[in-house]
């Protein structure tokens, strides 16, 4: 991903986690995710939100770990 990603992996953030983890304070964690997913393509971040947002039983926001 590039700086000029950034505001579509917050919506990709926010989509995942309003789905997932329907809680406010979790957008804090939105900038610690961004800089650490930063060396991925961003096609691969947006795709691996849009599996975990149909993954039946997927309860939790994946760690950057489970983005790799």
């Amino acid at each position: 991903m590039t700086t000029d990603d950034q505001a579509v992996f917050g919506r990709i953030f926010t989509e995942l986690l309003m789905t997932l983890v329907p809680r406010e304070e979790q957008l804090l964690a939105q900038q610690a995710y961004y800089d650490t997913l930063a060396d991925l393509p961003l096609e691969a971040v947006e795709q691996a939100a849009r599996a975990w947002r149909k993954t039946p039983g997927q309860v939790y926001l994946p760690t950057t770990g489970e983005w790799y």
